[in-house]
């Protein structure tokens, strides 16, 4: 038996046991869920989306549809940072989560970064889909 990150890896008669398999998820997925990692990779696709449609984009625009007015529906440009701002408050929240409750749980760890990956990659999509759907 070898011990590696807190795991032992157990391998009798080719069969893998699920230890084997958590330590091999967790080393290789370490780099991919890193939340900083998405973070930027995210503001890559919303800058790449915003200098695209810059030219295109109204000084106003219908975020808000649910609101009963057209006239309340309409806000200014600058409301397009709610969403990567709802995104980064998510992941410090998760992250501080993590840091308190969840410091030596690599299940709820694994948790927290896809939970993570998860706001990060839905918001970006939303936002991207938005800028398209106006410009």
């Amino acid at each position: 038996m070898k011990q590696t990150d807190k795991y032992e890896v157990i391998i009798n008669c080719h069969q893998i046991d699920f230890k084997f398999v958590v330590l091999w998820y967790t080393n290789s997925m370490k780099f991919i869920w890193n939340a900083p990692i998405l973070i930027g990779i995210s503001w890559l696709f919303i800058g790449a989306a915003l200098l695209v449609s810059l030219k295109t984009l109204p000084p106003q625009i219908p975020l808000f549809y649910s609101l009963p007015t057209p006239s309340s529906q309409v806000v200014s440009i600058y409301y397009l940072a709610i969403l990567p701002g709802i995104a980064l408050l998510c992941v410090f929240l998760n992250s501080f989560v993590l840091k308190r409750v969840f410091q030596d749980n690599v299940f709820g760890q694994h948790i927290i970064d896809s939970a993570n990956a998860a706001v990060i990659g839905i918001t970006t999509y939303i936002f991207v889909r938005i800028l398209l759907l106006i410009s």
